[in-house]
């Protein structure tokens, strides 16, 4: 966990949140049953569901 705050969360300076936790675990189960990968939490499934999670305006000047 502390490496997915390093590497995920500080850049973009986000604090978690309560409801944080629960919901990027709910986006990376929900990823790996999409993925037809066994269900479970890995790094790249939890960066995945931050990236979906977090988004930020500055990530896409024309809009």
């Amino acid at each position: 966990m502390h490496s997915l705050i390093a590497t995920e969360l500080q850049p973009r300076d986000v604090h978690l949140r309560g409801c944080q936790p629960r919901d990027l675990i709910d986006k990376a189960l929900a990823l790996a049953s999409y993925l037809d990968r066994p269900r479970g939490l890995s790094l790249d499934l939890l960066s995945a569901a931050c990236a979906s999670y977090f988004v930020d305006d500055r990530d896409f000047p024309d809009a």
